[in-house]
């Protein structure tokens, strides 16, 4: 009887599918995901690119790149929050840095709004939308290759729109624009997405492990 009571206690503390419940030990997750996308802002560390030669002979060099993680941060937030809890965590996030810190990647304040480079912070919020989509419409790892592409997608697409919609308004040239699209690159984007799919990976164990301060007795009390 001693074991199946406290068997029965474990389980309820174990993520089964569930939605994330509003606690305040989802609150404290919520502001830990601020901070982990503030740390991946700033986190740059070098990957490896291949670039064409063509001199003597053709060669192919190795050259090292500046990457930043934010997009795979993003999506794992979005896949272990699920859309309520990542939206607050990227709006929290969007207005530190518009009013309060500079957390973004090149300063703060509302004047960062006129960058187009903030157009790519705002495709955070539909990018959790789509990760969350596909990872309930499909099963396997069908849906983590589905959410990992519609939430990179949706990131650089919000990006460019934004700097469209800058360039129209005449708030930047048009060579901003073009640096704009050529921010993406294909080697950029390819560690995006390998990143995001190892991040929706390891989402699942994260967020079990996590279930135990974001479904605590006090919500199961009030069920």
């Amino acid at each position: 009887m001693v074991n199946k009571r406290y068997k029965k206690e474990i389980e309820d503390f174990i993520y089964k599918g569930e939605k994330t419940p509003f606690t305040l030990g989802t609150l404290v997750v919520v502001i830990f995901c601020v901070f982990l996308l503030i740390l991946a802002t700033f986190s740059e560390f070098n990957l490896v690119r291949f670039r064409p030669l063509f001199e003597d002979s053709f060669k192919i060099l190795m050259v090292n790149f500046p990457y930043v993680a934010q997009i795979p941060t993003t999506i794992l937030i979005s896949a272990i929050l699920g859309i309520r809890f990542s939206l607050l965590t990227l709006i929290l996030y969007i207005l530190l840095g518009l009013f309060l810190v500079p957390v973004f990647g090149y300063g703060g304040g509302i004047q960062y709004a006129k960058l187009y480079v903030f157009g790519y912070i705002l495709g955070f919020i539909p990018a959790t939308f789509a990760v969350n989509y596909f990872l309930k419409k499909y099963t396997g790892f069908l849906s983590i290759l589905y959410a990992g592409l519609a939430g990179i997608f949706s990131v650089y697409l919000t990006g460019i729109l934004y700097a469209l919609i800058l360039l129209l308004f005449r708030q930047i040239n048009f060579q901003f624009f073009v640096d704009a699209v050529l921010y993406i690159g294909f080697t950029r984007t390819f560690y995006d997405f390998l990143l995001s799919v190892f991040a929706i990976l390891i989402s699942c164990p994260i967020k079990q492990i996590l279930w135990l301060a974001m479904n605590n007795s006090v919500s199961k009390r009030q069920k």
